[in-house]
């Protein structure tokens, strides 16, 4: 979608404005972010739908409605637990990813103090020949 585009362009353009590089990994982490907060909504969703269905087959006189819809509540209960489990695992995942970026970024820094160690060195060897 043109909003999601709009999204990925301006996460590249921040990674891009700080000079932290990696961009990509910096839009897969923003994406993963939306996936975990559309995993948590699906799951408040699913059991608010689950719930009022219940509630509405209560008051029905068929008692077979009653039980499927106690028995679909149930299962959405089951559902929900395997879901926010996944959420929590999926919530540890994004860490470690996080982690790999800050990682990344460190030892891009310890590459630019390198290369700024042997520009130095370079330059004193220079002035020791001359």
């Amino acid at each position: 979608s043109v909003l999601a585009m709009f999204r990925r362009a301006a996460v590249s353009a921040k990674a891009a404005a700080s000079g932290a590089g990696h961009s990509e990994l910096s839009i897969a982490l923003s994406e993963e972010k939306n996936v975990h907060e559309a995993a948590v909504k699906l799951i408040a969703a699913k059991t608010d739908a689950s719930v009022y269905s219940y509630k509405w087959a209560r008051g029905e006189s068929n008692r077979a409605i009653q039980d499927v819809f106690l028995k679909l509540c149930g299962l959405t209960s089951v559902w929900s637990e395997a879901q926010s489990e996944f959420v929590h695992k999926y919530k540890e995942y994004r860490g470690g990813l996080k982690e790999v970026l800050h990682e990344e970024r460190g030892i891009d820094e310890v590459r630019k103090q390198q290369a700024t160690c042997a520009s130095r060195l370079t330059k004193l060897k220079k002035q020791v020949r001359d």
